[in-house]
């Protein structure tokens, strides 16, 4: 498997990245009103609450991935969803959760989340950020390969990469 000369090689890279992408979408939701994060939509009907909240969710994932808990209990949806929907299904059982949760709430919700998890990055070796992702799923149906992603690969899709992608959305639902 060829190397993506952009994927952090390190704990510190990916750090810095993350801390870089957070900046940057911290910075935008700060500048907007409450109805600019509620009221606008896209076309499947999300608002940029609903993509703050859906990035609370997946680093909550990540933390209890980390921590060799049940990723699906971080995404607060069952094993049998977890493992039997694809991506979109899981999206959308994460985002009925918080659908009329206050944009405040959901802020709170993903800076507490962003701070525990950048924690447990900093507390997890190298070593074990260097492992194939699915051995960090708890109950995972089968044996890693070299094909998937490292911990560290997944954390920054999760993260910064999520980050900008979201970040993009958010920009063009209150952009209207």
């Amino acid at each position: 498997m060829t190397e993506n000369p952009g994927t952090p090689q390190n704990r510190a890279e990916l750090l810095a990245r993350i801390e870089a992408a957070w900046t940057s979408l911290e910075d935008l939701v700060n500048s907007l009103t409450d109805e600019q994060l509620t009221v606008p939509t896209d076309a499947a009907g999300w608002s940029a609450r609903d993509h703050l909240a859906h990035l609370a969710a997946w680093e909550h994932t990540l933390l209890y991935l980390l921590e060799g808990k049940p990723a699906w209990d971080g995404a607060g949806i069952s094993q049998e969803a977890y493992f039997s929907q694809d991506i979109d299904g899981i999206n959308e059982v994460i985002r009925q959760q918080t659908i009329t949760t206050p944009p405040g709430e959901v802020m709170q919700r993903f800076r507490q989340q962003h701070a525990a998890l950048i924690a447990r990055i900093e507390a997890t070796s190298e070593e074990r950020l260097a492992l194939r992702y699915s051995a960090f799923i708890t109950g995972h149906p089968g044996r890693p390969n070299a094909e998937e992603p490292t911990i560290l690969e997944a954390l920054g899709e999760d993260t910064w990469q999520a980050y900008d992608e979201h970040r993009g959305y958010i920009e063009r639902i209150v952009a209207g």
